[in-house]
């Protein structure tokens, strides 16, 4: 399914908490093939490798401090 997000613009960069998990990874999928979205940011407790240059993958544990820290500063680094 490709289809254009009618009040967006085009070029988006996502956030996607629970990458890994069922919902997560079918919606990561579905918007890897979107040429509306720039970039996905992945957050889930085990970081995936990916091929795409689309899709960054980032460890995310919402019970370690530490991990929620290095996620964010990555994020605010893009």
């Amino acid at each position: 399914m490709n289809y254009k997000l009618p009040s967006m613009d085009d070029r988006l960069r996502v956030i996607i908490i629970g990458a890994s998990g069922g919902i997560g990874k079918a919606l990561v999928k579905n918007l890897l093939n979107s040429s509306q979205i720039d970039k996905i940011y992945a957050l889930s407790r085990k970081s995936e490798t990916s091929t795409s240059k689309k899709l960054v993958n980032l460890e995310f544990d919402l019970s370690n401090e530490d991990s929620i820290q290095n996620a964010s500063s990555k994020l605010l680094a893009t």
